[in-house]
């Protein structure tokens, strides 16, 4: 065997052994990603779970929520403030979503999750929509994204009929 045919046998060693680490980092980074994302999924579950704990863990909370439900519901400031800073916390958690699932991050269930929340708050929640189209008409830099178009369709139902 001459010299010639013994590096054209290493080169065809080192090309394997390239060809195979390739395979065992794509292989690494798939399931990195796989990690990544269930460990989001994890992190958003737990963020709602936060807020559902808020809500039977604190009277005060579910008061405001259930003072929420009504039409007419009328606010105190001190109640307003509170309020707000539930709605503006939710619109966290839902923009959150929508990001993580813009980045690759969550999956299209979890965040179709949100629009059927957020319809769902809405509907149920009427006391909360006039708090909603204030945050809305204050954060137009989130305007254009699918949250905030969710969230103008769904008051506009109600515009409509004068119950904002």
């Amino acid at each position: 065997m001459n010299w010639e045919a013994i590096g054209a046998i290493g080169e065809i060693i080192g090309a394997i052994a390239v060809l195979a680490t390739l395979l065992y980092l794509a292989q690494q980074i798939r399931q990195s990603n796989r990690f990544a994302i269930a460990s989001n999924e994890i992190a958003i579950r737990n963020g709602f779970a936060t807020l559902n704990e808020a809500q039977f863990g604190d009277t005060e909370i579910a008061r405001l929520m259930a003072l929420a439900q009504k039409k007419d519901s009328e606010f105190d400031d001190i109640e307003q403030i509170k309020f707000r800073a539930f709605i503006r916390q939710g619109v966290n958690m839902w923009l959150s979503i929508e990001t993580a699932y813009e980045n690759g991050m969550t999956s299209r269930e979890t965040y179709e999750v949100i629009f059927n929340d957020v319809t769902w708050f809405i509907d149920d929640h009427p006391g909360a929509r006039p708090l909603l189209k204030e945050l809305v008409d204050t954060y137009s830099a989130h305007s254009n994204g699918r949250l905030f178009q969710t969230i103008r369709e769904s008051l506009a139902k109600y515009s409509a009929a004068s119950d904002i």
